[in-house]
C-alpha cells in the first residue's frame, strides 16, 4: 500500500467523508479490523482509542516532514518505517501506563501502523498545510471515536449483560443490566466481525442514496 494509492477515500472523516465506493468502504474496513478486536469492552477501547489518538498525531506530523525531507521516490519506503516506528514507540508508552491493556492488546497498537487509516491520512495531508492536516486528522479520529465505542458498547453489553471498568484503569464501576441473558458469543472475534458488519451496512445503505 502506497500513500497515492488511498488518497481521497476515507470514509471516517465524518465532517468531509469522501465518496462511498467499493474501494472506500474495503478501506474503511481495513482501518477497523485491528481495532475492532480491542473492543471487547467499554474500558478496553476508550484506552485503545488513547493511544490511537496519540498515533495519529504523531503520524501526521511526521508525515510532513516527511513529503518536505525525503525524495518522492524513496517514500513508499521510508514512510511504513516511521510508521512502524511510531507505533512502536507508542505501544512502549501503553506497557509504561497501561500494564495490564498493554499485556492484552499492545499488538493491536502496533497493528495500526498497517492499517489503511495512517495512509489515507498522509495521502489527503500531502497538499494541506499542517493546521488542516491536524484538523482532517482529528476530524477522521472523531469518526474511529464514534465507530469504536459503538462497538465496544455493544459488544460489551451483549457478550456480557453489563458494563465494567476497573480491569485497565483505575476507574471502579459496573452496571448490571441482563447478566443473565448476556449472549456470549460477541465476546469472541465473531461478534466483532458481526458488529463491523452493521457498521459496513450503514455505510453501503449511505452511498446507495447518493
Amino acid at each position: 500500500m502506497t500513500p497515492m494509492s488511498v488518497k481521497d477515500q476515507n470514509l471516517l472523516n465524518i465532517f468531509h467523508p469522501h465518496e462511498v465506493n467499493k474501494k472506500s468502504v474495503s478501506l474503511l474496513i481495513y482501518s477497523l479490523l485491528p481495532a475492532i478486536f480491542v473492543t471487547k469492552t467499554l474500558e478496553s477501547t476508550l484506552v485503545y482509542l488513547l493511544f490511537s489518538f496519540i498515533y495519529l498525531i504523531l503520524v501526521t506530523f511526521l508525515g510532513k516532514l516527511i513529503y518536505k525531507t525525503v525524495r518522492e521516490e524513496l517514500i513508499p519506503i521510508v514512510v511504513p518505517f516511521i510508521f512502524i516506528s511510531t507505533a512502536v514507540l507508542v505501544s512502549l508508552l501503553s506497557n509504561a501506563f497501561f500494564i495490564n491493556f498493554s499485556k492484552d492488546y499492545n499488538l493491536y497498537i502496533i497493528i495500526l501502523s498497517i492499517s489503511a487509516l495512517p495512509y489515507m491520512l498522509i495521502a489527503d495531508n500531502e497538499k494541506r498545510n499542517i493546521g488542516y492536516s491536524v484538523l482532517n486528522s482529528l476530524q477522521s479520529f472523531l469518526g474511529l471515536m464514534v465507530i469504536m465505542i459503538v462497538i465496544g458498547f455493544f459488544r460489551e453489553l451483549l457478550s456480557t449483560g453489563m458494563i465494567t471498568f476497573g480491569n485497565y484503569t483505575n476507574i471502579k464501576f459496573q452496571l448490571n443490566l441482563f447478566k443473565d441473558y448476556a449472549m456470549t458469543v460477541f465476546s469472541n472475534p465473531l461478534g466483532a466481525i458481526i458488529l463491523l458488519g452493521f457498521i459496513v451496512a450503514i455505510f453501503n445503505k449511505r452511498g446507495a442514496r447518493i
